[in-house]
């Protein structure tokens, strides 16, 4: 039986975070600190192909007010970049396809996200050129529908590089939406998990700009900006003290996708709250039921804004002000959006009305 989303806690997850320990900037006791000061309550670090183990870098667990979760991102043949939590098991990233990479992560086990799958093409940024094709597998655990590194590099060019560095977040847009449209499509047949990911490095600017110009000392998308303007909040059961368990409920809260995106810098979402009532019950995101005529799905908001129902691709329910009611008329997977100021800040998971 799943658990009733009054008896879960709200966390505040960094998702998707690097360190020194791989190609980030920034080592992890600092990492830690900067998340601890602006309002994380868990980081998830993903170092590329090489954490592997259950923790062998002795991170994982709590440290002050920051739980820590390890992770790793492997690259497989073509380019695909895969989240993976819970790897025992050293795999031959790069070497593998993205199926096969897929079906040998399922076999040991792990948790599997989709990163960044909404590449542009760059020519002077090549590592964007690659955009995620393998939809149809059917194994993955959830994909990154928002990313916040790449959100806003969309918008890069070099005549706007001085103005992105100083206010990177006047150039956040919103979700993909041909990301979005796959994952209604998956969402069809399966709960996918939609996370919200930032893609953090810190990496300062080539040719030590930062000595010449003030907009650079601070580089490029640093990690106090990222940690306190975007975010992914999690519904999980309160932290017991032990580290493997601890992380262990994060990681399926992700994979149950109990968890909305937030655009932080807006106005923060821990308050949001978005679930079904069925028969005085409360059903949260992630959730498969039945559908019956009586289910109502509803909405609260710490603020004032513009709410948005989706099914399918279409808005099926609009609202304005704190609150939103609305009795689906049939199955479908109902998500919701909310806007600021005509700005995507909160994105949910879909509730599964089958």
């Amino acid at each position: 039986m799943s658990a009733k989303a009054g008896e879960l806690k709200v966390y505040r997850c960094a998702v998707h975070v690097h360190t020194t320990m791989d190609d980030g900037e920034m080592p992890m006791e600092h990492v830690i600190k900067t998340a601890e000061k602006t309002g994380v309550d868990v980081l998830v670090c993903t170092g590329h192909n090489h954490l592997m183990g259950a923790d062998p870098t002795g991170w994982q667990g709590m440290h002050g007010k920051v739980f820590v979760v390890m992770g790793t991102e492997l690259t497989t043949r073509e380019g695909d970049h895969i989240l993976s939590f819970g790897l025992t098991d050293r795999v031959a990233s790069r070497l593998l396809t993205t199926p096969d990479m897929l079906k040998l992560l399922d076999r040991l086990g792990t948790t599997k996200v989709i990163a960044h799958p909404q590449g542009r093409p760059k020519h002077y940024m090549t590592r964007l050129k690659h955009v995620y094709k393998h939809w149809g597998e059917k194994i993955y655990d959830g994909v990154e529908i928002w990313s916040y590194m790449h959100d806003w590099i969309e918008e890069l060019s070099i005549t706007k590089l001085p103005s992105m560095c100083r206010e990177p977040d006047n150039f956040i847009t919103g979700p993909n939406p041909e990301v979005i449209a796959r994952w209604d499509d998956v969402a069809r047949e399966r709960v996918v998990a939609g996370v919200g990911s930032l893609d953090t490095h810190g990496k300062q600017l080539p040719f030590r700009l930062g000595n010449f110009f003030e907009w650079a000392r601070r580089g490029i998308l640093p990690y106090d900006q990222n940690f306190a303007a975007f975010s992914s909040y999690t519904m999980a059961p309160p932290l017991s003290g032990s580290t493997y368990h601890d992380a262990a409920a994060i990681v399926k809260s992700i994979k149950q996708a109990r968890l909305w995106v937030c655009h932080d810098s807006l106005h923060s979402g821990r308050e949001f709250r978005y679930h079904a009532m069925l028969d005085g019950a409360k059903i949260p995101t992630g959730e498969e039921v039945k559908y019956r005529k009586g289910v109502q799905l509803n909405a609260e908001s710490p603020v004032d804004c513009e709410m948005r129902v989706y099914s399918r691709g279409k808005c099926v329910c609009e609202a304005e002000g704190r609150s939103l009611g609305y009795s689906p008329e049939g199955p479908g997977e109902y998500r919701l959006c909310a806007y600021l100021g005509g700005r995507p800040w909160i994105l949910t998971n879909h509730i599964y009305l089958r």
